[in-house]
């Protein structure tokens, strides 16, 4: 029996040296994690590149800025914690942070 479905904010971020090539891939790689844990996309906003608040040191490599994006996803309750782990194991990305929203705004409603 699946549990309630609901409504999460994926903040992401990977290193600010990738390439396009690279940030596409990693992109790639994290829709497929989302997949695999039966999440649905409502909406991706990419950030873009910004300094790191502070530095990151990641697989011997020392990070000041970061390939940043924003996700709204719907998904099942019993999902988000494998998923949270999946993101925390994935070697390019840098940090990452799954939040449950009460309700989200769409562009529609911003209006």
């Amino acid at each position: 029996m699946e549990s309630e479905v609901r409504n999460y904010e994926l903040t992401y971020v990977i290193p600010g040296s990738f390439t396009d090539n690279e940030a596409a891939q990693v992109k790639t790689e994290i829709d497929v994690l989302l997949k695999k844990h039966k999440a649905e996309v409502v909406s991706t906003e990419d950030w873009g590149r910004r300094p790191l608040a502070y530095t990151i040191a990641r697989e011997g490599k020392k990070h000041t800025e970061g390939l940043y994006t924003h996700l709204v996803l719907r998904m099942s309750a019993d999902h988000a914690s494998p998923l949270d782990r999946d993101m925390f194991l994935s070697s390019k990305v840098i940090r990452h942070l799954l939040l449950v929203v009460e309700s989200v705004e769409t562009a529609s409603e911003a209006k």
